[in-house]
């Protein structure tokens, strides 16, 4: 009876061992399927996300150009206002209300010559 009870536990012993195995490669197989998964997630992020790369550089680089632009531009226009300045300096140091004297005149001047012309006077 002994090698019969000692059969079963061996048997038992065996049974258990390989539920335990089953498990552990059903368990083993879950985890792979899920790192499977994990690794297409990462994928799928990896490009997002080297897609978002080149285009703030490309943004980058276009933001460069249009700097650049500008500030061509506003130096240009810089140069020109400076002769703007310089001329309201002149008409202030030269007198703007003598400035304005001397245009009224010159268009009250024109205005009679249209008037005498019409009247043939």
């Amino acid at each position: 009876m002994t090698d019969y009870t000692d059969d079963i536990g061996l048997y038992n012993v065996r049974a258990v061992q390989i539920a335990t195995a089953n498990s552990d490669y059903k368990l083993a197989q879950a985890q792979w399927e899920e790192n499977n998964a994990l690794i297409s997630k990462l994928t799928v992020l990896h490009e997002i996300a080297t897609a978002a790369s080149g285009a703030a550089l490309t943004a980058e680089e276009d933001m460069e150009g249009i700097f650049d632009t500008a500030t061509d531009d506003y130096n240009t226009d810089n140069e020109a206002y400076a002769g703007v300045a310089d001329a309201v300096t002149g008409v202030f140091a030269g007198g703007l209300v003598q400035a304005l004297a001397t245009a009224l005149a010159n268009y009250e001047a024109a205005e009679d010559a249209v008037d005498n012309a019409a009247t043939g006077t």
